[in-house]
């Protein structure tokens, strides 16, 4: 396999649909660096995504995340990015992933994606009540135009392992370089 040179790599999708497990697998594959904008979030604040939601609510939440993915795509090479799902909800953010080569939306079912969040106490949007189909398929129905709008590939996931997502993505990153 040939080093990749001057490659970035964005994951997008609803939470849940398996960026960072996904973005984990191709940084070791790739030997790329990943930059999974929600641990670096977290980092930077001290604070873990919920408790950033809880002390300063979501617009500011999503302030920091656009700001610091804006400032961070700027300086940085040769990686791959794990969005939080909510990227795409800042018009400068969503232009900019579908201005570059390399965005894959992970498409993952609300069904699939409502059995993977069931449980799930860390996700601030979902906690507000307890997670129901209808709050998944709500947030689905409002972000997939922007998503698709947003993604050059799509990657649909309901039936493919992590392993086979990043494989597929691996394939059409080597037809284009």
């Amino acid at each position: 396999m040939k080093k990749l040179q001057n490659i970035k790599i964005f994951l997008i999708g609803m939470m849940g649909s398996g960026k960072t497990t996904v973005g984990k697998i191709l940084s070791k594959n790739l030997n790329l660096n990943l930059i999974d904008l929600d641990r670096e979030l977290e980092k930077i604040t001290s604070l873990s995504i919920k408790d950033i939601f809880n002390e300063y609510g979501e617009k500011k939440f999503r302030n920091m995340e656009s700001s610091y993915f804006i400032e961070i795509n700027k300086t940085t090479k040769n990686c791959i990015f794990a969005t939080s799902g909510g990227i795409i909800l800042n018009q400068e953010c969503s232009d900019l992933l579908k201005n570059e080569r390399l965005t894959f939306l992970l498409d993952t079912s609300t069904e699939v994606l409502f059995k993977r969040l069931k449980g799930n106490s860390s996700r601030p949007l979902i906690l507000k009540e307890q997670v129901s189909y209808k709050i998944i398929c709500d947030l689905w129905e409002s972000r997939k135009q922007v998503y698709n709008e947003s993604s050059n590939y799509t990657i649909l996931t309901d039936h493919l392992s992590p392993e086979q997502v990043a494989q597929s993505i691996k394939k059409v990153i080597h037809q284009n370089n």
